[in-house]
């Protein structure tokens, strides 16, 4: 039987069918985490393959993290109108599609393209299984099952480098394309795995797929219309928010080019190209902010319609809420900076595989979460959480200034493990951060309520997932750009690479990874080197700025098992005579001696119990 409303869904949702929707967005989560990282193991192979270093490294994660990240805002909505599931399904289709495109692509633009639309793809999938998990679980158990996909995500940046590392190793000319071609039966298992656990609508695939010939001559029929091409029209400026989207498309896109052409040598920075891009791109993402502030609001109220805009106004008001998001997105901003600069430090620099040397990066992160998440679900407290990651993330970056030429197992764990640390113990205390500032749809009455929840609900957990993305996205350009500027000046600057002056970033990493150098810690390399810790510099500055964020977060507490194990609740109502009005989650004059006093559930219920005992009128008095 169909099931509709957000409480009856979450009641669906239990045992094996919970388990059974968890482990298969977790799948699909796993396709998205696996590409990502994967690429940056193959980034060495692709950049002799393509002879191009700037635009590889500058475009190859990018093209992917910035199409997925302001896709994300838009792949809600429209998830919105043909539900979850299929909105899933629809972005593993879109990304299968683009990884067909990259495995084989003949040059450098289709290779971008082809990521471009993997992540298009990977927009729906990123975005909407948060919304799934949501959605079917209930709250106190969030963090748990946050944790999970989160475990499942950081699984698959683990084997990403593990399986591209494979590959090279065995197939060192062809080895980065079959690196994509895993993709097509994960994602094809993962769709399948969906369709039939996340089915509470009661959907009979065969009867829509009988459907789909006069849906395609139906929606034909009415394209011929001036009427409906009018209502498209108006659908999209004022249901979808085009206006904001395409802004915020063109001008990242824009500013990230002109970084491009400036660091990579194309152009100096001085020309007027350069500058032209820069500067439509940041008058175009300040638009798209006004946009969406003052001017969209206004025109919605001249028209008569309701404003829905892509990023809700929520995310600007609230401190707290912008705190999370700043959080995330310097977070992301670090970690992916990190992972890529180590991956070159050893392929370019020690010219040594990186299969075992990330792993310590990853599998910190990946504890980091399950241990964050326990705490969380124990003792609610997620600002902690978030504040103590972003101050280790900070020692982290800082001993990355210890890399050097004799790195050993022990140096290479001791100086990546708090970076990961930093990085995880964020992914899911952050998303549980943003649902503390939500309007509960359980808590709502009429109708016209329930709609303006679950919109926000929706508007806010995107705006989540851009900052996420958007963090992965831009580190890698910024990184770049720093060490695409230091590299060459500092080599034009020594006297013992007179040869190499005038040679552009590109130039000189080609050299690095042709010429066959009887020492590593030759000059370049350590110039090279340098030029690395540049970089680490950056992302020590981004941990910082994350820790003073996260000093602006709310310090409410989540829904927790600290102070409510289910035997504390039922011994509790048990001495009220089954009266719920003393329920821990109710309000009560010892609700404010439970959010200060840290000692064992059990042993504050001892207290609780004795004093519960006040007479009925007394005890009113107390509450109102």
């Amino acid at each position: 039987m169909p099931v509709e409303d957000l409480k009856s869904i979450k009641d669906h949702y239990k045992g094996l069918k919970l388990y059974a929707v968890v482990f298969a967005i977790s799948t699909s989560l796993l396709l998205t985490s696996i590409d990502t990282s994967i690429v940056a193991a193959v980034m060495t192979p692709m950049i002799k393959h393509f002879n191009n270093y700037a635009e590889i490294t500058d475009w190859i994660i990018p093209a992917y993290t910035l199409s997925t990240a302001c896709c994300c805002l838009l792949a809600s909505r429209i998830a919105s109108v043909i539900n979850l599931k299929y909105g899933v399904c629809l972005g593993i289709s879109i990304f299968e599609l683009g990884t067909i495109i990259t495995a084989s692509s003949a040059n450098i633009n289709m290779l971008f393209i082809g990521r471009c639309i993997a992540g298009i793809g990977s927009a729906f999938i990123s975005n909407l299984v948060y919304l799934i998990l949501i959605e079917i679980v209930v709250e106190e158990k969030l963090p748990f099952y946050m944790s999970i996909i989160s475990v499942v995500f950081n699984m698959g940046t683990v084997l990403g480098p593990i399986i591209g590392s494979a590959f090279i190793d065995s197939y060192p000319t062809m080895g980065w394309r079959y690196s994509f071609w895993i993709n097509l039966p994960i994602g094809f298992t993962s769709m399948m795995l969906i369709l039939l656990a996340y089915n509470h609508h009661g959907d009979n695939y065969l009867k829509i797929i009988a459907a789909v010939p006069g849906h395609i001559v139906s929606l034909g029929k009415k394209s011929g219309k001036i009427h409906n091409w009018r209502l498209f029209a108006n659908s999209c400026f004022f249901d979808y928010d085009v206006v904001e989207f395409l802004s915020f498309a063109l001008g990242f896109v824009l500013l990230f080019l002109g970084l491009t052409y400036a660091s990579g040598g194309v152009y100096p920075w001085d020309n007027y190209r350069v500058i032209i891009l820069i500067s439509i791109g940041a008058v175009l993402i300040f638009f798209a902010i006004v946009w969406d502030v003052l001017l969209y609001p206004r025109i919605c109220i001249k028209y008569g319609e309701t404003a829905n805009p892509l990023i809700d106004v929520l995310c600007y008001k609230k401190i707290g809420l912008f705190a999370t998001n700043l959080c995330i997105f310097c977070a992301s901003f670090s970690f992916i900076t990190i992972l890529i600069y180590l991956i070159q430090f050893y392929q370019i620099v020690l010219e040594q595989s990186t299969l075992s040397k990330i792993i310590p990066l990853f599998v910190a992160s990946s504890v980091s979460v399950i241990i964050g998440a326990r705490f969380i679900e124990r003792t609610g407290m997620v600002k902690l959480v978030i504040v103590v990651g972003s101050l280790l993330g900070c020692v982290g970056a800082g001993m990355l200034q210890l890399l050097n030429f004799n790195m050993t197992s022990s140096k290479n764990i001791g100086y990546t493990i708090l970076a990961g640390v930093g990085y995880g113990s964020q992914v899911q205390s952050t998303i549980i951060a943003v649902q503390q500032h939500l309007t509960k749809e359980e808590d709502c009455i009429t109708e016209e309520e329930k709609k303006f929840a679950e919109r926000q609900r929706i508007n806010v957990n995107s705006f989540y997932s851009f900052m996420r993305l958007l963090g992965m996205a831009t580190g890698p350009v910024v990184g770049n750009t720093i060490f695409s500027i230091l590299l060459p000046k500092r080599v034009h600057h020594s006297s013992d690479l007179e040869s190499l002056h005038g040679y552009s970033v590109n130039d000189l990493v080609i050299y690095r990874l042709t010429y066959d150098t009887e020492q590593l810690n030759d000059t370049l390399g350590k110039i090279m080197l340098t030029c690395i810790k540049a970089v680490m510099w950056l992302t020590f500055c981004f941990y910082a700025i994350n820790l003073c964020a996260s000093l602006f977060l709310s310090g409410k507490k989540s829904p927790h098992k600290f102070f409510n194990d289910s035997s504390d609740i039922e011994n509790n109502k048990e001495n009220n005579n089954g009266d719920d009005s003393d329920d821990m989650h109710s309000e009560n004059p010892f609700k404010k001696i439970e959010s200060f006093i840290p000692l064992q559930g059990r042993k504050l219920l001892i207290v609780r119990l004795s004093l519960i005992h006040i007479s009925e009128p007394t005890r009113h008095a107390q509450i109102s």
